[in-house]
């Protein structure tokens, strides 16, 4: 009997051991990564009915991609304007004048392959507000500046618009470069990590480039991605699609010395880039912030 009884004590210790060392691991599998952050974000979207997601995330570092959740359907997807300071960029290293005042022609303005419209009116506007505002006139008369063969050749060095073709420049040229083409979503976020690295700009106009996405998000589509006590910069994108809105934010944290590159894309029935990405992107930096995954920064310092 006392040698089941020493037994039976072995066992339950060797049980109780166990457990404990479960117990201990267990939160190791749970820490998050901004792979799972980006799967979560990416799982919410669909759950709240969105048809299709990408989210990707870059370290701006380094230069590769940490995380690439997907869900949906595959393929090509319309950039829309997230092409916007990709065109800047590429008229900025043709020599445009980043101070140049921009005609808005009062909303309207009829090109090559039919007219361009803006959703806020103006008759003049700065280069600044043509990217906070997401001007397709005044982004369309920057790439008019410098030619528009000018920005095809820059956004092929950077990877997009391989798909179309001369007679599609031709006909429609200004439209491409005000409110984009399709493209894979990867491929834009690395176009716009070689720009914000600062491996294609000279750093004067790199970091003029980043103060205009900063100051999308601070005062102009972008503004639902603020972060207060956070530098933020990105551009939204809104396109309509046979079945609904393709909505963008991509945008990089923090603004001043990028780190990470965050890309939102979401196929939904109603909204925009502001309402949907936006908001989408700001809370895969409050969640990276919260776990440490982002230098400098944590919720509760924000």
């Amino acid at each position: 009997m006392k040698t089941l009884h020493f037994v039976s004590i072995f066992v339950l210790l060797l049980a109780l051991h166990a457990g404990c060392g479960s117990a201990a691991s267990a939160p190791e599998s749970e820490v998050p990564t901004l792979a799972s952050i980006a799967e979560a974000e990416t799982a919410r979207l669909m759950e709240a009915g969105a048809r299709r997601v990408d989210l990707l995330v870059l370290d701006l570092r380094g230069g590769e991609a940490i995380a690439q959740a997907h869900h949906g359907p595959r393929g090509p997807v319309p950039l829309a304007s997230t092409i916007k300071p990709l065109t800047l960029a590429a008229a900025l290293r043709a020599g445009f004048d980043a101070n140049a005042v921009l005609s808005g022609e009062g909303g309207r303005w009829d090109v090559p392959g039919g007219a361009l419209e803006d959703w806020r009116p103006v008759e003049s506007m700065s280069v600044a507000d043509a990217i906070a505002h997401s001007s397709n006139i005044g982004v369309a008369k920057v790439a008019e500046a410098v030619g528009v063969s000018e920005v095809v050749s820059s956004l092929g060095q950077l990877g997009l618009g391989e798909s179309l073709t001369e007679a599609d420049w031709v006909e429609r040229g200004l439209h491409l470069a005000s409110h984009g083409f399709d493209g894979e979503p990867l491929a834009l976020a690395q176009a716009y990590a070689r720009v914000l690295r600062g491996r294609w700009l000279p750093p004067e106009e790199t970091d003029l480039l980043k103060a205009m996405l900063e100051g999308a998000v601070e005062r102009g589509t972008g503004d639902a991605a603020q972060i207060e006590g956070l530098a933020v910069g990105g551009k939204t994108g809104t396109a309509r699609i046979e079945d609904g809105i393709g909505a963008w934010f991509i945008g990089a944290v923090p603004m001043h010395d990028p780190e990470l590159l965050i890309a939102v894309y979401a196929e939904v029935d109603e909204g925009n880039g502001g309402s949907v990405a936006a908001p989408a992107f700001r809370r895969v930096v409050l969640q990276a912030c919260d776990a440490g995954l982002l230098q400098g920064c944590s919720t509760s310092s924000l």
